[in-house]
Protein backbone atom coordinates (compact mmCIF):
# COMPACT_ATOMS: atom_id res chain seq x y z
CA UNK A 1 0.00 0.00 0.00
CA UNK A 2 2.87 2.67 -1.07
CA UNK A 3 -0.41 5.19 -1.68
CA UNK A 4 -2.12 4.75 1.60
CA UNK A 5 -2.94 7.65 3.70
CA UNK A 6 -1.64 7.62 7.62
CA UNK A 7 -4.85 9.21 9.75
CA UNK A 8 -5.19 9.70 13.44
CA UNK A 9 -8.36 10.77 14.63
CA UNK A 10 -8.81 13.91 17.20
CA UNK A 11 -10.34 11.92 20.07
CA UNK A 12 -7.55 8.88 19.53
CA UNK A 13 -4.80 11.60 19.58
CA UNK A 14 -6.56 13.13 22.81
CA UNK A 15 -6.59 9.98 24.63
CA UNK A 16 -3.06 8.89 24.11
CA UNK A 17 -1.75 12.12 25.72
CA UNK A 18 -4.43 11.85 28.63
CA UNK A 19 -2.68 8.41 28.86
CA UNK A 20 0.37 9.54 28.95
CA UNK A 21 -0.17 12.10 31.47
CA UNK A 22 -1.74 9.54 33.80
CA UNK A 23 1.28 7.55 33.18
CA UNK A 24 3.90 10.41 34.37
CA UNK A 25 1.39 11.52 37.25
CA UNK A 26 1.55 7.85 38.38
CA UNK A 27 5.51 7.39 37.83
CA UNK A 28 5.62 11.03 39.84
CA UNK A 29 3.75 10.05 42.73
CA UNK A 30 5.76 6.55 43.21
CA UNK A 31 9.11 8.16 42.93
CA UNK A 32 7.77 10.53 45.39
CA UNK A 33 5.91 9.02 48.19
CA UNK A 34 7.36 5.68 47.43
CA UNK A 35 3.83 4.28 47.06
CA UNK A 36 0.27 4.15 44.80
CA UNK A 37 -1.45 8.18 44.98
CA UNK A 38 -3.78 8.17 47.67
CA UNK A 39 -6.63 9.97 48.84
CA UNK A 40 -4.76 12.33 50.15
CA UNK A 41 -2.63 13.20 47.97
CA UNK A 42 -3.54 16.22 45.42
CA UNK A 43 -2.09 14.71 41.99
CA UNK A 44 -4.02 11.73 42.86
CA UNK A 45 -7.67 13.63 43.96
CA UNK A 46 -7.26 15.87 41.20
CA UNK A 47 -6.31 13.66 38.58
CA UNK A 48 -9.30 14.09 36.84
CA UNK A 49 -8.86 18.14 36.67
CA UNK A 50 -5.84 17.22 34.78
CA UNK A 51 -7.55 15.27 31.85
CA UNK A 52 -9.83 18.46 31.07
CA UNK A 53 -8.79 20.36 28.64
CA UNK A 54 -7.08 23.88 29.89
CA UNK A 55 -9.26 26.49 28.24
CA UNK A 56 -12.20 25.23 29.92
CA UNK A 57 -11.41 25.44 33.70
CA UNK A 58 -13.09 27.86 36.13
CA UNK A 59 -11.06 30.48 37.50
CA UNK A 60 -11.72 27.93 40.55
CA UNK A 61 -10.24 24.75 38.87
CA UNK A 62 -7.16 26.56 37.68
CA UNK A 63 -6.23 27.63 40.98
CA UNK A 64 -6.74 24.43 42.32
CA UNK A 65 -4.86 23.13 39.30
CA UNK A 66 -1.84 25.66 39.98
CA UNK A 67 -1.96 24.33 43.79
CA UNK A 68 -2.02 20.68 43.11
CA UNK A 69 1.33 21.08 40.69
CA UNK A 70 3.01 23.36 42.93
CA UNK A 71 2.33 20.90 46.09
CA UNK A 72 2.87 17.56 44.54
CA UNK A 73 4.89 18.24 41.52
CA UNK A 74 8.23 19.20 42.94
CA UNK A 75 11.00 18.03 39.54
CA UNK A 76 8.02 19.81 37.48
CA UNK A 77 7.36 16.77 35.39
CA UNK A 78 3.50 16.43 35.75
CA UNK A 79 3.66 20.09 35.10
CA UNK A 80 5.73 19.97 31.78
CA UNK A 81 3.52 16.50 31.02
CA UNK A 82 0.04 18.81 31.71
CA UNK A 83 1.49 21.36 28.88
CA UNK A 84 2.59 19.11 26.55
CA UNK A 85 -1.39 17.66 26.23
CA UNK A 86 -2.90 21.22 25.91
CA UNK A 87 0.22 22.37 23.73
CA UNK A 88 -1.30 18.87 21.36
CA UNK A 89 -4.86 19.73 21.87
CA UNK A 90 -4.52 23.33 20.72
CA UNK A 91 -2.41 22.44 17.82
CA UNK A 92 -4.92 19.49 16.97
CA UNK A 93 -7.97 22.62 17.22
CA UNK A 94 -6.14 24.83 15.05
CA UNK A 95 -5.48 22.77 12.14
CA UNK A 96 -9.31 21.70 12.88
CA UNK A 97 -10.27 24.95 12.68
CA UNK A 98 -7.80 25.73 9.37
CA UNK A 99 -8.95 22.81 7.27
CA UNK A 100 -12.74 23.55 7.81
CA UNK A 101 -12.50 27.55 6.84
CA UNK A 102 -10.07 26.77 3.89
CA UNK A 103 -11.17 28.74 0.58
CA UNK A 104 -12.46 25.91 -1.75
CA UNK A 105 -9.58 26.52 -4.18
CA UNK A 106 -6.80 26.36 -1.96
CA UNK A 107 -4.54 23.20 -2.07
CA UNK A 108 -4.83 20.49 -0.17
CA UNK A 109 -2.11 19.35 2.95
CA UNK A 110 -1.63 15.98 2.97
Amino acid sequence: MPHARIVLDHSRLVMLANKALTDVRQRVSREQHDRRGRKQDPAWAHRRLLLRAGDTLSPTALARLRTVLAVDDPSGQLSVAWAVKERLRQLRQAHSRWTRSRPSWSPRVR
